[in-house]
């Protein structure tokens, strides 16, 4: 589905791999925030932060209405700064709320940052 005034032959193909990574992104930002409304609790639980889960929640909607603007905009791009600094809270609300280590050493931060790509 192309819905830019800008005809096809014109566009280089960097700007298709770019706009298939953006497309990429608002479906995992899709399916992340739908695994944080949906499991929240199971999520904090194993990042160590079981009294999280109501914040887990809510950054799984704001997860999905990133995934959203993504996908249904023209451009993109500051959908995707938005999601650069959700991820930053994310990280930043890790690292601030769980124990330094968990139990077999690793820290939740890191387990964490590989939710938010």
């Amino acid at each position: 589905m192309h819905d830019d005034s800008e005809p096809m032959s014109r566009r280089s193909p960097a700007d298709s791999g770019t706009r298939a990574l953006a497309r990429g992104l608002g479906w995992f930002s899709l399916a992340l925030g739908a695994a944080e409304i949906v499991a929240p609790r199971q999520l904090a639980r194993s990042l160590g932060m079981d009294d999280y889960h109501r914040i887990v929640s809510a950054y799984g909607a704001r997860e999905i209405v990133t995934g959203i603007g993504i996908l249904a905009s023209r451009d993109p791009t500051p959908w995707i700064w938005g999601r650069v600094a959700g991820d930053t809270l994310d990280i930043a609300t890790v690292a601030a709320g769980s124990p330094t280590t968990t139990r077999g050493g690793t820290r939740s931060a890191s387990r964490w940052s590989h939710c938010s790509a």
